[in-house]
């Protein structure tokens, strides 16, 4: 089941490529695990892309938001192309972007167009301005020396011919601006399906994970391990009050959400803590260690883009790699990275579990 690391990794990943686009156009293939319908997401934006524990949330403009779980095989997969498969249970058809991009690029243009249009009339009017004073100081000087004469009707000639060349510049520029225009509008009109089109796939072979508008799970969701509330003494009321094996109490969502069976095993290892020990007989030094061991694993996991086992990919359809740094996970009968004895596996709320019997 994809953890927080993953969850995390997914949101960050669609927060580049969704907010302020459009839905286009929605289809639901699984209305018993996806309960949304065309009319309250077709036309609206997307917002936000935020992450609770693990649940995902897409905020949109019309002020509903979009929950998500993938639970077990869930996957969200974004591409340019529709790849359907028997999988697949909802599909999110995204605008390309070119709307906006035709708005604000074409009175843009036109705005400096007319801009360079004026400057290079101020400046026309300058030259013209010195042309007339170099005229007229040519003339006074016309009786005194015949010889300026020849000297101004080679100034005038090649004045006259710099103004033709910068009237001959100014039409080319400005009709080299225009076609530019109409090309970016052909373009426009031709490719405006072709360019930034996506759409986002929620898959699920297992049939477990859901999809819709009002999650009451999420009310229910324990403190955030990278919140302010995720500190000692609330991990001190959390424990002390429950006998349970505390790797079990890592793994209860309404305590602490956002953990699951594979960084509980690695934190605990961290910690050095058995992961039978009741919650309860934990000493404040040793919940202070979990405590820092929890981040550190869910940091490392994030920066290697969680971890890729069986069914977790991100949306562009490549793996993480955390599973290549596990400390204990899945290595049953494998020498420890501390002491060398062997990683031993037993079954424990249901989970598998593993430990060292020695550093822990």
């Amino acid at each position: 089941m994809p953890e927080l690391p993953e969850v995390e990794t997914i949101k960050n990943y669609l927060r580049k490529i969704l907010i302020g686009r459009k839905i286009f156009g929605f289809k639901n293939l699984d209305k018993k695990r996806v309960q949304i319908k065309e009319k309250d997401v077709i036309g609206e934006k997307i917002l936000d892309v935020q992450r609770r524990g693990k649940i995902l949330i897409f905020k949109l403009s019309n002020n509903k938001e979009i929950y998500i779980h993938l639970k077990l095989t869930g996957q969200l997969i974004y591409s340019e192309k529709l790849d359907i498969s028997k999988a697949t249970r909802a599909i999110f058809k995204f605008s390309n972007g070119r709307e906006l991009l035709r708005t604000i690029y074409k009175p843009r243009t036109d705005a400096n167009y007319k801009k360079r249009e004026l400057m290079r009339t101020d400046a026309n009017n300058i030259n013209r301005e010195l042309m007339r004073t170099d005229t007229m100081r040519t003339n006074a000087n016309y009786i005194l020396d015949r010889e300026l004469v020849r000297t101004y009707r080679v100034r005038t000639d090649a004045n006259n011919k710099n103004c033709e060349l910068i009237r001959t510049e100014k039409r080319t520029y400005a009709n080299n601006i225009n076609r530019e225009l109409m090309r970016t509008y052909a373009n426009y009109i031709l490719d405006r399906e072709l360019v930034r089109k996506g759409y986002l796939l929620f898959n699920d072979v297992r049939k477990f994970g859901w999809m819709k508008l009002k999650a009451k799970e999420i009310e229910k969701l324990g403190i955030e391990p990278f919140s302010k509330e995720f500190n000692l003494r609330n991990l001190e009321k959390i424990f002390q009050t429950t006998k349970r094996p505390i790797k079990i109490v890592l793994l209860d969502q309404e305590k602490i959400a956002g953990i699951g069976n594979i960084y509980a095993n690695e934190a605990l290892f961290l910690a050095k803590i058995n992961p039978q020990r009741p919650a309860n007989k934990l000493t404040k030094e040793e919940i202070k260690k979990l405590r820092n061991s929890i981040l550190r694993v869910l940091k490392k996991a994030i920066k290697s883009e969680g971890t890729s086992i069986r069914f977790y990919i991100k949306p562009d359809q490549s793996k993480g790699r955390y599973q290549e740094k596990f400390l204990v996970y899945q290595r049953e009968g494998e020498n420890c990275f501390q002491c060398k004895t062997k990683i031993k596996k037993i079954i424990l709320g249901g989970r598998s579990t593993f430990y060292c019997e020695r550093c822990q």
